[in-house]
């Protein structure tokens, strides 16, 4: 990347020193910060910090603050004049659709505060590293993205250079049982690439991988190929981020960024320090960046994190005091209102429709023509032409009355509503009896319904059966006195296990010839502990029995033992039930939502309380542990709801909504409606919502400007016209008597035209 005069468009001065920022990367577990800056046609990390963990659900802001000092200072030692401008990586949990979550906000603004730094934006790292990525290989990639630090990993599904889905699951001492079980929790519709990208600031990545490579992901999985496994440097989150940062001061300081061909590869070693990263032609917001300078830092935190924000509208300098930066921060929460009250203005500005309509001059006759008193002729002579002229001019003048009196014509036309939308914040009470306007609370019923479906998931369990090995073996007794050894004393040889399938008794052993001593003896059945060929042991094998040594009792079969057998089938595991259970749950609560559809004679409504959701009944296809290839259940589930008067809720918005109606537009027939979102359920089974009140406007017209505006018209002109009004979306046109449309014309009586004005969502 090309700086022109970059120096000196940062200092004022050619010789002056170079200008270093700072990037930090944040998560709930671990921070990290590495200095960086633009050198010639690069972005160069000039050192990196020491990461730093924390515990983001116990710690407090104080140890944040003080691990995020650690990790600059450990950055910034030996430096004259340290950085203070600054770019943020977020992990994923820190943001959500509306932006920056407003706790991490908060921990944003307390860091920046008591450390004195200036934000200039955000980057979320997920994006930011398959922009990256993108950016290094020339092409949008497409694969699993697998972040992992001490607690947890991260998977995202990749494709075409875009952010899928994102599913997190707790981390354990096994990677390949963490992806598995985050792969698991993926939409079974999903397409998964054959590539996975490992990326870990915190282990060691090579163990990692190995660990990956050796399961089995096809057989697991619907993988085409086997996945070929990467991974990153650990210190891609900060250089990603600074790349990121870098597009944006360039922006921000009125110079461009020039990039070379090539750029590092994901298999290129890279060094910790005087890291160097080409990217070409990249924007800020080419790897998801949020500009935050005073002013914008506090809409860019609103917006959505994957909405790619332009770079050319940054401030000329980041804020340089601690009232201007907490004033971003505090403020967002008005910027939406701001916002829909400019858009509010500018559509009161919208002059109504207006039509220049055509001037055709005024045709007066006389229907009733009083015809001079006509002396009798005869039709000889010259009094035949006079006939003949009277005659001409009484057809001419019927035909006349008869096309702009008898003709008539039926227009319609459907127009495009437009939406206007109003949003308050309510309550939805059980047990209340009245809206409550100050508090916005609005009265609803509790009620449960049952519903009762079906589905089915293949099993993924798996288990070892078989048949044990069986023989028969003498046991040998070598002390003085006899024995009896109950059924099921333990017998091993070869590490293999067996016991007796009986009692039995030996006895002592005896003088035998030249005083030599004669061991007592008996035989005995033994089975196998386990399934498997293993045990099927030759003859003269010996066996250990219990704890006795060799020299008191000992056993060796005479012939082999034999029919041991074992294979792996596949079973049901609790996993597969959890998952056809879950799978069931939200399959009935959304039939159950479709199934309850608003009364709009009444205004009636209903909320699903998904949280208040119990098994009535159960019913599957096998048990845990029982060979099968799919699991079915029929399951009945008990749902609470909520039933509430939308009516209710468009009362407390009725003011408000019908002053947002832009001049020139009109209400429409069709209902207003109310959709509740960002639902919580409350201490109490109550359920707070952001409640949008939707009520539907077409432009204003005059029936009568538009008669006059098609009237004598030819069809295809008349509908022509119609289709070329604003918001209109289709037309008929119905002509009496009907002729062929080469003749047809609509009448040039505006009275013989009727228009009927249709809407549309």
């Amino acid at each position: 990347m090309t700086v022109p005069n970059f120096l000196d468009k940062l200092t004022g001065k050619k010789d002056a020193v170079e200008k270093t920022f700072l990037a930090l990367v944040l998560s709930d577990h671990r921070v990290q910060a590495a200095v960086w800056k633009v050198v010639g046609t690069q972005t160069e990390i000039v050192s990196l910090g020491t990461p730093v963990e924390w515990d983001g659900d116990v710690a407090t802001t104080n140890e944040l603050i003080q691990a995020v000092d650690a990790t600059i200072s450990s950055a910034t030692e030996g430096f004259d004049l340290e950085p203070d401008e600054i770019v943020l990586g977020l992990a994923n949990a820190w943001v959500d659709s509306n932006g920056i979550k407003q706790s991490k906000k908060d921990l944003i603004k307390s860091i920046c505060r008591e450390l004195s730094l200036k934000p200039i934006g955000y980057v979320v790292i997920a994006d930011t590293i398959v922009k990256y990525l993108k950016m290094q290989e020339g092409t949008p990639p497409t694969s699993i993205l697998i972040q992992v630090d001490r607690r947890s990993v991260t998977l995202s599904l990749v494709e075409l250079g875009g952010i899928k889905y994102t599913v997190s699951v707790g981390s354990s001492d096994d990677i390949s049982s963490d992806v598995a079980e985050a792969l698991s929790n993926l939409p079974p519709d999903a397409s998964l690439p054959s590539r996975f990208i490992l990326v870990s600031a915190m282990e060691n990545t090579s163990d990692l991988v190995q660990a990956l490579t050796a399961f089995d992901w096809q057989k697991s999985f619907s993988f085409l190929h086997t996945p070929k496994i990467e991974a990153l440097p650990k210190d891609v989150e900060l250089h990603a981020t600074a790349v990121a940062g870098c597009s944006e001061v360039a922006a921000s300081r009125g110079f461009s960024l020039e990039s070379n061909d090539q750029g590092p590869t994901v298999e290129s070693s890279r060094a910790t320090k005087h890291q160097q990263v080409k990217e070409e032609n990249p924007t800020a917001a080419d790897f998801g960046f949020h500009p935050s300078s005073a002013k914008e830092l506090s809409e860019t935190l609103k917006t959505s994190h994957s909405t790619s924000v332009a770079n050319d509208h940054l401030d000329d300098a980041p804020p340089d005091n601690e009232e201007d930066l907490n004033g971003s921060l505090d403020d967002t929460a008005d910027l939406g209102d701001q916002d829909e009250q400019e858009n509010l203005i500018q559509d009161k500005k919208r002059s109504p429709l207006k039509f220049n309509l055509p001037t055709l001059p005024t045709i007066r006759l006389n229907l009733k023509p009083q015809l001079p008193h006509m002396p009798k002729f005869s039709l000889g002579g010259s009094n035949r032409i006079i006939y003949v002229l009277i005659a001409l001019v009484l057809v001419t003048v019927s035909a006349f009355a008869a096309y702009y009196y008898i003709p008539q014509a039926s227009v319609s036309i459907t127009f495009q509503a437009k939406p206007i939308t109003e949003s308050i914040n309510i309550t939805l009470k059980d047990g209340a009896t009245a809206v409550d306007p100050d508090t916005s609370i609005i009265p609803a019923t509790y009620t449960t319904k049952e519903i009762t479906g079906q589905d089915e998931v293949a099993v993924t369990g798996t288990k070892t059966v078989g048949d044990p090995s069986v023989g028969e073996v003498t046991i040998y007794n070598r002390t003085s006195l006899p024995k009896t050894l109950l059924k099921g004393t333990a017998l091993s040889a070869n590490s293999l296990k067996f016991t007796l399938d009986s009692d039995v008794t030996i006895a002592s052993k005896s003088a035998g010839a030249d005083y030599v001593d004669v061991p007592g003896k008996a035989n005995v059945k033994i089975t196998a502990s386990a399934f498997g060929s293993a045990g099927n042991l030759k003859s003269g094998t010996e066996f250990t029995i219990a704890s006795f040594t060799k020299d008191s009792f000992v056993a060796k079969n005479d012939a082999a033992l034999s029919g041991g057998t074992s294979q792996e089938v596949t079973v049901v595991s609790e996993s597969d039930k959890a998952a056809l259970l879950k799978s069931l749950k939200t399959k009935l609560s959304a039939e159950l939502k479709n199934s309850l559809l608003p009364d709009q004679s009444s205004g009636e409504n209903f909320y699903v309380l998904e949280d208040d959701i119990k098994i009535i009944e159960e019913k599957y296809s096998s048990k845990v542990g029982d060979p099968a290839t799919n699991l079915s259940a029929d399951v009945t589930l008990s749902m609470g709801l909520l039933t509430y008067n939308q009516n209710d809720i468009q009362q407390l918005v009725k003011n408000t909504i019908e002053t947002s109606v832009p001049s020139g537009y009109m209400r429409t027939e069709i209902p207003p409606s109310v959709t509740l979102r960002d639902t919580k359920t409350l201490e109490g089974g109550d359920v707070a919502a952001a409640a949008d009140v939707t009520l539907y406007v077409v432009p204003t017209l005059e029936t009568s400007e538009i008669i006059e505006a098609i009237k004598g018209k030819k069809y295809i002109e008349a509908s022509t016209f119609l289709s070329s009004i604003p918001s209109v979306v289709g037309s008929q046109i119905t002509l009496s008597p009907n002729l062929p449309s080469r003749l047809s014309s609509l009448p040039h009586n505006a009275d013989r035209i009727t228009v009927k004005i249709m809407t549309t969502k």
